[in-house]
Formats: structure tokens, sequence, C-alpha cells
């Protein structure tokens, strides 16, 4: 995430941004248990094609979710997004 996501963020990189939420959405790792992880995701996406950075999305979705993501799933390798 840090590659992609976040540095898109950082970069202030809009389109890449959106792009990369919108992939994250399909890739929660616990559907049912962890519910939000995608509508988190995809209003971040639609922040980004909107001009915004999804500051609020994501510490919304970090809250939630990092620290139980971080425990389990760290070192499973992140999907990359499509070109």
């Amino acid at each position: 995430m840090r590659e992609e996501v976040a540095a898109a963020r950082y970069r202030q990189d809009l389109p890449a941004l959106a792009k990369h939420l919108e992939h994250l959405a399909e890739w929660n790792p616990e559907p049912e248990a962890w519910s939000k992880w995608s509508r988190y995701a995809r209003e971040g996406a639609e922040a980004a094609r909107a001009g915004r950075r999804a500051d609020s999305v994501c510490r919304n979705c970090h809250r939630d979710y990092r620290r139980r993501f971080q425990a389990k799933y760290r070192r499973r390798p992140a999907p990359t997004s499509a070109p």
C-alpha cells in the first residue's frame, strides 16, 4: 500500500490515487468481517476523482483496520494495480 496508495497520495497524483483505491476496494482480505474496507476505498477513489486527497477516508480506514491488517497480513504481497 505504501508503494502505490500512499505514494500517489503524497505526490498528490489524484488520478493514480483513485485507480489504486479502486483496486484496493477489491482486495479486502476479510470481506465478511471488514465490511467497511471496500466502502472506504471507493469513497477515497471518489474523493480523488473530485480533486481531494481523501484524508478523512484514509484516517477512518486506518482507525478501523490498520492494526488488524498489519498483525495478520503484513507479509502478504500487496496486489499491484494494472497500469
